[in-house]
């Protein structure tokens, strides 16, 4: 493999690392760069990811082929010979993450089948290469995803063991959203257990964590289990008829909340999940003392019809577990509407799936219910077998020793984070006893070296004065070659910048003001045509001068593939995935660069009559029917670390109707911000807005003509103190 295929590599790895928004969209882009694919590493990436996304929608057959050919192929690389050794050590690691990757999807799809102990097979397998490796992400998904199916099965000191060892790792990394599913994981099994204030403590913490990343899922996800504290509070034979009523209606708000997210998500597996939980709702309320008999049968309805909506997207899934539960659920509402042929099917139905699979606690209560159904027809020694069964499993589930196993893992975990906390204080105090130790010895050494070095000086002045001349001329040759470097430089910039020629083809009323603060800018701006719409953007890269003309190249490169190769054409997803592209190349997950820029970008859809916008700190200005709007940015920029928000973030998508001819302005802070004027101040975005309202009916050059002679009379004497690009577009 030549060093150009193995730089194409890294920077098809990078590519392949931003995230694409839509599924169905999603799968079939990798579909399609799978079938061009060369037998590399990153065909490992991309059958990897299908087999992620097929999971994601239901569709196991093609997650666990994807995953299966993803092993293999990752097998054969990693046992490749013929690897240049420049090459080997990130083409191995590259190859044993395949492995780890197809591991998990593997377990995962193990797991919503159904087959535990599969399940647990393949992540620990995949734990096992992520050790290897040192990666403490991948580790950390890992535990949670042990941790889960232990809790499944009804092993909750193995859950909670796994959740606090990944919660620990997540902690250590900053992880946000890794932290924000650990808590909520937590506070589930808290839950089962009955422990409901510990549940909800574990929940909201979660919930904030979510919201502070806008993150939906998750917040349907919390929401879904707070409601399922409320609901099971609500059992009138713990509370008075009034508080339950109230605790129900609680439920009931957070369930429909869910529901509303999930259906906007198109989440199936979460909308069956959160039908059900309606139906139980209903069928507990029917069950309080103060419902009337009409009242009761109306809600036992309900919640029959929830019931039988939530299994039947169950069972469209292949999810085996869900529809025990929905079985377990109809068979018990069954039972007490007096059906009781009915409810003996339904329950036996549910009975077989969940020994099947393995799930304890379900079939403990599967037991029980069927154990009510024969003591309510007077069945009683088959009543009784049953209830001896779900004792046994009961005993198993919730014995005491069990539960003092939980506590102290918790209590380590605490102990733990606490004795590090310790720790790390203290190795700080130490570090600044050692530094100021070091600092007085440097002092002394520094007086001593000083002398001497007074007198050593005092030779070399006259030698210095002579070849003062021969430096002048060297320095006089770098300055030339930096200078020459430099200028060509802005050459390679102005070639990847759009030329005004092709942009015109497409927008025929338009003008681009682009004055660089040095030779080269970190401003840039960028133009395509993409099946029938228009894509504009105005960036601003962090810094100027060279540093920022390197960003500006990165930009202009990654908006080129994700519109002209990868075909996204929305303007809020575009630059999301410029964001992530931004972090991966330059590695600032792992690293302190903050490099980024903002950027207002415009997406012109003719063919539907809109104009998308989205921005990162820069706004669009537009005139439409002579009246002057703004439309603000996100206060997020692209790239860099902001605030917790380095993982992902949502940038607004803004739709503008063009029911009439418009103008509309993009442009960098480099004008509002330039100092001048009588009295040195800021020219400021007001302004700026007043100029595009005065002069937007006039020709493009004449608006051109006017805002550069604008610029120049405010900036005077003054330095320009940062890069200016404004595009003005007639549509």
């Amino acid at each position: 493999m030549t060093l150009i295929k193995i730089f194409t590599l890294i920077l098809l790895t990078i590519c392949l690392c931003i995230n694409i928004y839509g599924q169905n969209n999603k799968i079939d882009s990798l579909l399609q760069l799978l079938k061009k694919d060369k037998p590399d590493t990153s065909k490992i990436i991309h059958l990897n990811d299908l087999s992620w996304e097929y999971r994601s929608i239901g569709s196991y057959d093609s997650a666990m082929h994807y995953a299966n050919a993803a092993l293999q192929f990752s097998t054969v690389i990693l046992n490749e010979t013929v690897i240049p050794s420049e090459a080997r050590n990130l083409i191995k690691q590259i190859a044993q993450k395949g492995i780890a990757n197809a591991y998990s999807n593997i377990g995962i799809v193990y797991h919503v089948q159904g087959d535990y102990p599969k399940a647990i097979e393949y992540a620990l397998k995949a734990l096992k290469i992520y050790e290897e490796l040192n990666d403490k992400k991948g580790r950390a998904a890992l535990l949670g995803n042990i941790g889960i199916v232990y809790h499944v099965q009804g092993d909750y000191p193995n859950a909670l063991d796994y959740y606090f060892k990944a919660l620990k790792i997540r902690e250590e990394l900053g992880n946000k959203r890794g932290i924000a599913s650990g808590l909520g994981n937590i506070g589930i099994v808290y839950k089962d257990q009955g422990d409901y204030p510990n549940a909800l403590v574990y929940y909201f913490k979660a919930l904030k964590t979510y919201e502070e990343l806008r993150d939906k899922n998750g917040i349907a996800t919390v929401l879904g289990n707070i409601g399922n504290v409320y609901l099971e509070q609500g059992d009138y034979s713990k509370v008075y008829p009034v508080e339950s009523d109230s605790l129900f209606n609680r439920a009931l708000d957070y369930y429909f909340k869910v529901l509303k997210i999930r259906e906007e998500l198109g989440d199936k597996n979460g909308i069956a999940t959160v039908l059900g939980n309606i139906g139980n709702v209903y069928a507990d309320q029917a069950r309080t003392p103060k419902v009337y008999l009409v009242e009761s049968d109306f809600l036992f309805n309900r919640a029959l019809e929830y019931y039988f909506k939530a299994l039947k997207m169950a069972e469209e899934l292949g999810n085996k577990n869900g529809i025990a539960i929905w079985l377990g659920n109809i068979g018990s509402l069954y039972t007490k509407t007096g059906k009781f042929q009915e409810a003996e099917q339904y329950l036996k139905r549910a009975i077989a799936i969940d020994d099947s699979i393995g799930t304890m606690n379900g079939l403990r209560q599967d037991y029980e219910l069927l154990s009510q159904l024969y003591d309510t027809i007077g069945r009683y020694k088959l009543s009784l077998i049953y209830y001896k069964k779900a004792m046994v499993l009961k005993d198993t589930l919730f014995n005491i020793d069990r539960h003092n196993k939980m506590v102290r893992k918790e209590m380590t975990y605490q102990f733990e984070k606490k004795q590090a906390s310790e720790k790390a204080e203290q190795d700080k105090k130490a570090a600044v006893a050692k530094e100021q130790s070091r600092r007085q010895k440097l002092v002394i050494l520094f007086v001593v070296c000083g002398l001497l070095l007074a007198l050593v000086f005092t030779g070399f002045i006259y030698r210095s004065l002579r070849i003062t001349r021969k430096q002048k001329r060297i320095i006089e040759a770098i300055n030339k070659d930096i200078n020459d470097s430099i200028n060509y430089a802005l050459t390679i910039q102005l070639a990847m910048l759009p030329f005004e020629e092709l942009i015109s083809q497409s927008l025929k009323e338009f003008f681009i003001i682009y004055k660089p603060k040095a030779v080269v800018s970190g401003d840039f701006y960028w133009f395509s045509e993409v099946d029938g719409k228009q894509i504009i953007a105005a960036a601003d890269c962090t810094g100027h001068g060279v540093p920022g003309a390197f960003v500006s190249m990165l930009g202009n490169d990654l908006l080129n593939h994700i519109v002209n190769v990868r075909k996204i054409l929305r303007s809020d997803l575009i630059l999301n995935e410029l964001h992530n592209g931004i972090r991966y190349a330059l590695k600032q997950e792992e690293t302190q660069n903050k490099d980024g820029m903002d950027i207002a970008l415009v997406v012109i859809d003719k063919k539907n009559g809109k104009l998308q916008y989205s921005g990162a700190k820069n706004p669009l200005v537009y005139i439409l029917n002579n009246e002057l709007f703004v439309v603000k940015a996100d206060k997020l920029y692209i790239g860099g670390s902001q605030q917790g928000a380095e993982q992902e973030r949502i940038f607004k998508l803004n739709e503008i109707e063009l029911s009439s001819p418009m103008f509309f302005y993009l442009f960098t802070d480099g004008i509002q911000d330039q100092f001048g004027g009588p009295k040195g101040k800021k020219f400021m975005l007001k302004q700026l807005q007043q100029l595009f309202f005065e002069h937007h009916h006039k020709p493009v050059n004449e608006q051109k003509e006017i805002l550069d002679k604008s610029f120049e009379n405010w900036k005077g004497e003054h330095e320009q103190i940062d890069d200016v690009t404004i595009l003005g577009i007639r549509i």
